[in-house]
């Protein structure tokens, strides 16, 4: 799918970030976020703050302290207790030009600082001679240098003030940087063509030098959104960008009419999220997700004009969906209006103009509710047999798993002690003729195998030991085998990986001690018949001594196995299956239920299980999706194991 995507003229699959909310706010940055911060873009040293704000307590924290503390410079941070505490701000924070050269303004992560609506939060302007002026070049100065960092800036509002824009921030001249901060409901003047910066105006950088904004976020989520005429979230006049890590949604430029303003309107609504007019100058969006902004006239996510044609536009390990520009946008570039020195420089990113479609999700409330989605899945018009395991722990499953893909059933799960509703209502619906309980009654009670009695018939097939229940469940599946797929019986990881390998060879998955091969399964593999083993991981977990006793049989042995789980199963499926599957099924790698339900349906999707992070496509995995190229990408399990950003992710394979 990948090769299909860059074919297409996407850049390569990105993912970042997301509007998961922290507490009932979206959080700082993208977690996911990668993209290498340069020294210069990164937070600022505090341990030997100027000014501290407060004394411990959230009443100490005030507006007069900020804007006193902001006025005498140098870096300043907060002891406002030990709880997130908002400060409302009774009027705006100015720096004085001739205090720090260097003022940061840190809030640790804890503190808001709010405008009520009703006013600008923070003001610096080397060209405001109430401000001092210390040059007579006041626009082309390098100092102060501001960085705000760790702080939230809410409900802004610059509507009718001069200069204009920028509802929580306004900065001309000197330095500015932003990391680790938010922004929500900031906004400036809502018509006018040139007005801008809902969260954010910056004019004047001193020798051309960027705007850093790192890991931050601005809007995030329905009703935390910035806007203004133009510029939603940031906004600047002959100003350079860098932006990294970060994330802006739900921002809006709401003006309309454009610039130059068309006869009879007000002017505005260019750049949803961020609007850039002048000439030199670089936006650089880097590891940064744009989704659901807006502009009424052009630009839902990006309006760059570069009057002169000299101005660039990079866009790299980005992802920009769903924003809508009313009026126009640049062809071939959905959300964005660019005029520069030529096309954006697009690399490793998507555009689009609608969201990803996600790929299928297979999940339910709980592991027992995910298995049954995942047998409803597999089996729509049901099945003669089904295979019943204890969801609490992964061994009888394990070798499960390829015995039901070999025998043509589903493989549910009960919590040891009692069916779960999500089981037994599957079961209805399946209606098997057989039920296979796995492993004994140590860990599936016999008031279990009552329960199941009720919709089938019910057999056991169990040992003394995980790795007897394995050879058990082989001899009740399989009369012979050429070949049997061997992992560690003590992890999980490598067996929900080997269990569809084992499907596509047509074989059992039997387990070995991490030091040696238990007699009952060399004995196994006598009565099979194998001539081939398939060992699935490392010397870690299947110790090179029991690899030389599989050997010394004289059976052909190969290893498959990676530098981790994740390297793992990406060389098991690139030995097993071709490229073009059908499809391939993805699992967190960090917990075992909701792969080993899905590996029992091997037999029917004919292609792997593969593992990824909660929040990243390790790197292996990724190879091996791009070489795969399948037809369907399945996610087993709910958000809170394979988060939706990995799921958007993995529909442009």
């Amino acid at each position: 799918m990948l090769a299909r995507a860059l074919s297409a003229g996407i850049m390569g699959v990105v993912l970042w970030g997301g509007s998961t909310a922290l507490g009932a706010e979206p959080p700082v940055g993208n977690p996911q976020g990668s993209s290498a911060v340069p020294a210069a873009a990164r937070a600022e040293d505090i341990s030997s703050p100027d000014l501290v704000i407060g004394n411990g307590t959230p009443q100490s924290c005030t507006s007069a302290a900020v804007v006193d503390a902001v006025a005498r410079g140098g870096i300043i941070t907060f002891d406002c207790g030990p709880d997130p505490v908002t400060i409302e701000m009774l009027e705006t924070a100015k720096v004085v030009n001739d205090t720090g050269p260097r003022i940061v303004l840190d809030g640790g992560g804890m503190v808001t600082l709010s405008g009520r609506g009703q006013r600008r939060i923070l003001y610096m302007n080397t060209c405001d001679p109430a401000q001092v002026w210390t040059t007579s070049h006041c626009q082309n100065q390098d100092h102060p240098q501001l960085t705000v960092q760790n702080l939230t800036f809410v409900d802004g509002n610059a509507a009718g003030l001069v200069p204009d824009g920028g509802g929580a921030i306004f900065v001309r001249g000197g330095r500015f940087k932003i990391v680790n901060s938010r922004f929500f409901r900031n906004h400036c003047d809502s018509a006018g063509p040139d007005v801008a910066g809902g969260a954010v105006r910056v004019l004047s950088q001193f020798s051309g030098l960027p705007v850093y904004v790192t890991n931050s976020t601005f809007g995030g989520a329905p009703g935390y959104g910035n806007e203004c005429s133009n510029g939603g979230a940031i906004s600047s006049i002959g100003v350079s960008w860098t932006v990294i890590n970060s994330f802006f949604s739900h921002n809006s430029a709401v003006g309309y009419g454009a610039n130059p303003q068309r006869s009879g309107t007000p002017g505005g609504g260019n750049g949803g999220a961020i609007y850039n007019d002048g000439n030199t100058m670089t936006l650089t969006v880097d590891g940064t997700w744009i989704e659901y902004n807006h502009a009424i006239e052009g630009g839902g996510a990006i309006f760059f004009v570069s009057n002169n044609r000299t101005g660039s536009l990079v866009i790299r390990d980005s992802l920009l969906l769903a924003n809508p520009s009313d009026g126009f946008e640049t062809r071939g570039y959905p959300g964005i209006f660019v005029l520069a020195i030529g096309p954006p420089q697009v690399t490793n990113s998507v555009l689009s103009a609608d969201p990803l479609d996600p790929v299928q999700r297979l999940a339910g409330a709980n592991r027992y509710a995910t298995a049954a989605a995942i047998s409803k899945w597999a089996y729509p018009g049901g099945a003669d047999v089904v295979f019943v395991a204890t969801g609490l722990d992964f061994p009888d499953a394990i070798a499960g798993g390829a015995a039901a893909a070999a025998e043509g059933g589903p493989l549910l799960l009960v919590s040891g002690t009692f069916v779960p509703a999500e089981t037994m209502a599957e079961l209805r619906r399946l209606q098997p003729d057989r039920i296979v309980i796995l492993g004994g009654t140590g860990v599936v009670v016999p008031g279990v195998a009552t329960t199941l009695q009720s919709f089938a018939s019910v057999e056991r097939r169990a040992g003394p030991d995980r790795y007897v229940t394995a050879v058990e469940i082989s001899k009740a599946s399989f009369s012979s085998a050429s070949t049997a797929v061997i992992t560690t019986g003590t992890a999980f990881p490598d067996a929900m990986v080997g269990a569809p390998a084992a499907a596509a060879a047509g074989g059992p998955l039997l387990l070995v001690r991490s030091d040696g091969v238990p007699p009952s399964v060399l004995a196994e593999l006598d009565r099979l018949g194998v001539t081939e083993i398939i060992i699935v991981g490392g010397p870690n977990a299947v110790s090179t001594a029991a690899e030389d006793q599989l050997i010394a049989s004289g059976r052909s042995v190969q290893r498959m196995a990676g530098n981790n789980r994740y390297g793992s199963a990406a060389a098991v499926s690139q030995r097993t299956f071709a490229t073009g599957v059908d499809t391939a099924l993805v699992a967190i790698g960090t917990n075992f239920p909701d792969a080993l339900a899905g590996a029992a349906t091997a037999g029917i999707t004919g292609g792997p299980v593969l593992l990824v992070e909660a929040d990243r496509i390790p790197g292996p995995i990724h190879n091996e999706l791009v070489r795969l190229a399948p037809d369907a990408v399945v996610v087993l399990g709910g958000p809170a194991a394979v988060s939706h950003w990995v799921a958007i992710q993995l529909s442009a394979y």
